[in-house]
């Protein structure tokens, strides 16, 4: 069952996305439920490192290679995302104690699961020579309630719509 997935980078990336969509989706259906936030945090967290699991480290965007710079660099982000809301205390929500952790869990399995293991997945799909040309520019669909929809063909697959359900613009 594995080699399938190992041989077939398509099926790999599709799997990826699928799990992740379902594991975000569960975690924030679940952390709705009273005193189930906490639990539904890190087990969410802790789902989406799951997605890692046979990627070399290097791929997942967790190398040694230049370890101090992407450290500082982590560091200089977190400061430049923090600094509006340093400047004004007063409005920003505060966090609880008890769920700084488990956001700190959901953070680290978020960035693993997207920028880890899909980029990978996708790039895996890119270097086994599958191209993904986008046929249409994201417009709104009335059969999705006017949310944007965007047609790409994927070599040695088809064609493949995609909806765009971000904020509507």
């Amino acid at each position: 069952m594995l080699s399938v997935f190992a041989a077939r980078p398509a099926v790999r990336a599709a799997a990826i996305a699928i799990y992740i969509l379902l594991a975000e989706w569960s975690r924030a259906l679940i952390s709705t439920q009273p005193r189930a936030a906490m639990g539904a945090l890190v087990l969410g967290g802790v789902a989406l490192v799951v997605t890692a699991v046979g990627w070399p480290l290097e791929r997942l965007g967790l190398g040694r290679s230049q370890f101090g710079f992407r450290i500082l660099g982590g560091f200089a982000l977190a400061a430049v995302l923090l600094l509006p809301a340093a400047v004004r205390a007063s409005a920003v929500p505060i966090l609880p104690a008890f769920l700084v952790l488990p956001a700190v869990v959901v953070a680290v399995g978020e960035e693993i699961a997207f920028r880890g293991a899909l980029y990978a997945a996708l790039t895996a799909l890119t270097e086994a020579g599958v191209e993904i040309v986008p046929i249409s520019l994201p417009t709104p669909a009335v059969l999705f309630g006017g949310q944007k929809v965007s047609f790409h063909h994927i070599s040695g697959f088809g064609l493949i719509e995609i909806l765009h359900t971000g904020p509507r613009t």
